[in-house]
């Protein structure tokens, strides 16, 4: 796979040609891994075993010469963190990854842009803005304002890659550039990812997130220092079990999850003068920090209705439908989603059984819509309950979503 994907696919596409926005020459990116005169390298704490590894991990690399040999060790230690400690594990990723930039000339890419990288900003909105109180590059996204079907149906996995790359090239030399600037090293980025209006139709590019997290595994390991994630909304629970599974302990270990003061939270990260307004900053770019692309145009030229991942039902005339949905003995997060169409009211109520006895979760309302989530701690069934039997004449064709998720601890 690895081969294939980095040594292959990318030399035929020509992915590497630089981002139409840097029209000026720009040094070798792989200066941001090898040592500078003007950069004072970390004092790295080591535990014994790391220490060993590293020292056996130069032992392998130093007599091969150029670059080698001049690799900084914070580089050289994500390349062990992401090979469990394993020397001669890193060395070979080390040595692939090597061999990967020469092979695609990632060192040498300038003045343009890969294959369908203007489509992607324009589906999904995200900006390298500014830089964190350590100062390390900062990248925004408004994951929740991604379009998910447009991105699904118009890109495919491999120019996703591509495109990931160049991102990846920029936040390598944008970390250069503070570096030098401070005199200190700074190898990682932070991440400021925001779900506000994230919902179940985000599952459909769930697998870029997976081949991204798979190859930045070989290529990038551990680049993010901080992940930070904002308005995390009720599906949370519903999709990360999708998404964890491919996330390593590092990566896991750095995701902080924000409530409560938004603002206040990332100002200990990043100054407010790097910290866009809408985020609780003071900086307001023209044109804005973040922005949000009009992509009517694309839209406007897929055929169907977007799949938000709800299914179809119909509740007849005078009838009442029920659902129900079983919690093992671990519990769960109990979460619902649904809709009526043609905007007529039906009543919903959520009762929870255990032991033979009922308890009323969520009192019957009249709604076109609701959605939500609860935790249960103990083995029982749910019951979702439409009720129509107030309407003599019309059904209600419904859309919807019930699910029982591992309990995610989003705080931590």
């Amino acid at each position: 796979w690895y081969q294939r994907r980095v040594h292959g696919d990318f030399k035929s596409r020509r992915f590497l040609v630089a981002f139409l926005s840097l029209s000026l020459s720009q040094p070798n990116m792989a200066q941001h891994e090898q040592k500078h005169p003007k950069v004072q390298e970390p004092a790295l704490t080591l535990s014994d075993a790391e220490q060993k590894a590293l020292a056996s991990l130069h032992e392998v690399l130093d007599p091969k010469g150029e670059p080698f040999n001049n690799l900084t060790d914070v580089m050289l230690m994500r390349f062990l963190r992401a090979n469990y400690i394993d020397s001669a594990k890193a060395a070979e990723a080390v040595t692939n990854y090597v061999a990967w930039r020469k092979d695609n000339g990632v060192d040498d890419y300038k003045d343009a842009t890969p294959e369908k990288t203007a489509l992607i900003r324009k589906l999904a909105p995200y900006s390298y803005h500014g830089f964190d109180k350590e100062g390390r590059p900062v990248y925004f996204e408004k994951t929740g304002k991604i379009q998910c079907w447009a991105m699904s149906s118009l890109i495919n996995e491999q120019e996703f890659i591509n495109s990931h790359v160049v991102g990846m090239e920029l936040i390598a030399k944008r970390c250069q550039e503070s570096s030098e600037k401070s005199g200190r090293r700074a190898d990682e980025f932070t991440c400021v990812f925001d779900l506000a209006g994230l919902g179940l139709g985000h599952r459909n590019v769930i697998y870029f997130l997976k081949a991204c997290a798979e190859f930045d595994g070989k290529t990038y390991p551990n680049k993010a220092g901080k992940i930070l994630v904002v308005n995390a909304p009720w599906c949370v629970n519903m999709l990360y079990p999708l998404i964890q599974p491919f996330l390593d302990a590092i990566t896991k270990a750095r995701i902080e999850v924000i409530s409560g003061d938004i603002g206040a939270k990332l100002r200990e990260f990043i100054d407010e003068d790097q910290l866009p307004a809408e985020y609780g900053g003071k900086c307001n770019c023209d044109g804005g920090c973040v922005a949000e692309l009009d992509c009517s145009d694309v839209l406007a030229k897929l055929e169907g209705k977007a799949d938000d991942g709800l299914e179809k039902m119909n509740v007849a005339a005078g009838a009442t439908l029920e659902k129900t949905l079983s919690v093992t003995k671990d519990g769960g997060v109990v979460s619902w989603n649904f809709e009526s169409e043609g905007g007529y009211d039906i009543e919903f109520s959520i009762e929870l059984v255990v032991d033979g006895q009922s308890k009323l979760i969520k009192p019957a309302t009249k709604a076109i819509s609701d959605k939500g989530s609860f935790p249960v701690t103990t083995e029982g069934q749910v019951k979702f309950i439409w009720n129509n039997s107030y309407s003599y004449f019309t059904s209600k064709d419904l859309r919807y979503v019930i699910s029982v998720d591992p309990i995610v601890d989003v705080s931590h």
